[in-house]
């Protein structure tokens, strides 16, 4: 795969053990300590353009796909934890239409503390933001909610 057929994007995340990088094209995520991190940040930033051992390894990872113009930099900043899990299930609502033996919810009615259309996009605004890649959508009934489509 050359560097332009690429579409899905890679993402270096900054954590405080090092980093996070997770391939979306692939579903990978690999964690680095801080040596490699910063390795991987010199070979992302161009830090050292005199080096020909580190042209050698940049010019091998763009030869695989991993290198390109697509690599979105997310920066942690805690001093400990993740920044953000890669996997959220987001329960948006407690209504519920059905009484099902095997369910796990207490659904039935709507909660009044349920967040609104507009709380739910900067919530998910901000898992975009920090890292989160995959987010789950259940309830209750999610369908229930006249804001779902």
């Amino acid at each position: 795969m050359n560097m332009e057929s690429r579409i899905n994007p890679i993402y270096f995340i900054n954590e405080f053990f090092g980093s996070r990088v997770y391939d979306s094209q692939s579903q990978k995520e690999l964690y680095f300590d801080k040596k490699i991190t910063q390795g991987i940040n010199e070979i992302l930033n161009n830090l050292d353009n005199d080096n020909p051992g580190l042209n050698e390894i940049k010019k091998f990872i763009a030869e695989k796909g991993f290198l390109s113009s697509d690599i979105i930099e997310i920066d942690n900043g805690k001093k400990a934890g993740v920044s953000s899990p890669l996997k959220i299930s987001l329960n948006i609502t407690k209504k519920c239409n059905l009484k099902c033996r095997h369910c796990l919810s207490d659904s039935g009615d709507a909660d009044e503390k349920e967040l609104t259309t507009k709380d739910y996009y900067n919530l998910i605004d901000k898992m975009a933001k920090t890292g989160t890649f995959f987010i789950t959508i259940g309830g209750g009934e999610p369908l229930l909610r006249d804001d779902l489509f």
